[in-house]
């Protein structure tokens, strides 16, 4: 009888843990998934971004239309609306800031876009060529903080891609490589409000 404590500890452990679980999940069951719909003639929709307001950005696909991608803005107020001049929206901060590329098919770039201010092309580092085809550079605004700055990628030779940061006047920052030596790609996921 007595060799058997050891389990029945750990049995109540368990059954302790699976109650706290339950009971946090419970807590969690104000959100609920909310169908934010497509934009009209295209197939599918995916949202990349979220602000403190609830304005939801990302794109929509038609695999039968050119362009293929067209990036939204869905707001509680106003549904979702096309974003002219974007393919993709990656993200939104809480001024109502917009980081995106302009074209998935072929020689996008990272552009900014506000309702009041409109689009903004982001560049990329000077020299950047993307391999054999020079005439098509590639840059990619990943996220935006409050500060309107921009963390993301460039090309900058051949297939090499820097990290880099926008900031908010619109010069590049390339943040460059890991130390380690020989690596030929960084790119950078995230920004604080600190930059």
């Amino acid at each position: 009888m007595r060799g058997d404590m050891p389990f029945r500890g750990a049995a109540f452990g368990a059954l302790l843990l699976a109650a706290l679980l339950v009971a946090r999940l419970d807590a969690a069951a104000p959100y609920e998934i909310q169908s934010l719909g497509c934009l009209a003639s295209q197939e599918s929709s995916t949202a990349l971004g979220l602000n403190a307001h609830g304005a939801v950005v990302g794109h929509c696909r038609n695999t039968h239309a050119s362009p293929m991608y067209k990036a939204f803005l869905w707001t509680p107020a106003g549904g979702m609306v096309a974003i002219d001049g974007l393919a993709w929206a990656r993200d939104i901060n809480d001024r109502g800031a917009v980081i995106g590329i302009d074209d998935y098919d072929g020689t996008h770039t990272a552009h900014r876009w506000h309702p009041d201010e409109g689009l903004t092309d982001l560049g990329r580092l000077p020299g950047s060529r993307y391999g054999l085809y020079p005439q098509y550079p590639h840059s990619d605004g990943v996220c935006i903080n409050n500060a309107d700055q921009v963390a993301g990628v460039s090309t900058y030779y051949e297939y090499h891609r820097r990290a880099v940061m926008w900031e908010a006047n619109g010069a590049i920052v390339d943040l460059g490589l890991l130390p380690a030596g020989g690596e030929r790609h960084a790119a950078a996921a995230g920004i604080n409000l600190a930059g």
